[in-house]
């Protein structure tokens, strides 16, 4: 099941300073999306950005997902160079955040904060594209396996895509990652 897409290019070569009016425009972009959502912020022309942009306008417009009131839009960057990636990393990890990034080349990474075991957890979905806590290894316990995908929704890096009904009673959901 697809989601909505808003894509925002991020205009300039050289993105630097607190840029208030663009951090109020992405907020208000992903106030404005449909449930079912992504805005998708294109790199693609910027060659740089300063910690201060990607603290104040790229960190922003995650925070503003991680808002419990928001429920099912998502941020994914695309196509940023690896000085505009390494800025958005440590934004990222300095405010314990998370993000997407599909990069030019079609490989999908994680920037910011997340744990080892979500980490592997996420390269899971990746690799299955569809995932269920079934399908994580068996040597965790279920409700460890269903909390990995529900922390992994809650910070914007998977999203559900259906439930199943499971034999005997209960019910499977089913992610995919954000991209």
């Amino acid at each position: 099941m697809a989601l909505f897409e808003r894509v925002i290019p991020l205009d300039g070569s050289i993105l630097g300073g607190r840029d208030h009016t663009m951090a109020q425009r992405l907020v208000a972009e992903v106030d404005r999306l449909p449930r079912r959502s992504l805005l998708a912020l294109d790199c693609t022309h910027a060659q740089f950005m300063d910690f201060s942009y990607a603290d104040e306008v790229i960190s922003a417009a995650v925070a503003a997902l991680n808002d419990s009131s928001v429920t099912e839009k998502f941020v994914v960057l695309r196509a940023a160079s690896v000085p505009v990636a390494e800025s958005i990393e440590v934004a990222l990890n300095r405010r314990g955040l998370a993000c997407v990034h599909v990069t030019t080349g079609g490989e999908v990474q994680i920037l910011g904060a997340l744990s080892p075991a979500l980490r592997e957890t996420f390269q899971q979905a990746l690799q299955l594209q569809q995932i269920s806590a079934q399908d994580l290894p068996g040597d965790l316990s279920p409700s460890t396996k269903s909390n990995r995908l529900r922390d992994l929704e809650s910070k914007g890096l998977l999203y559900r895509v259906g439930i199943e009904n499971v034999d005997g009673g209960g019910r499977r959901f089913l992610y995919e990652v954000v991209r």
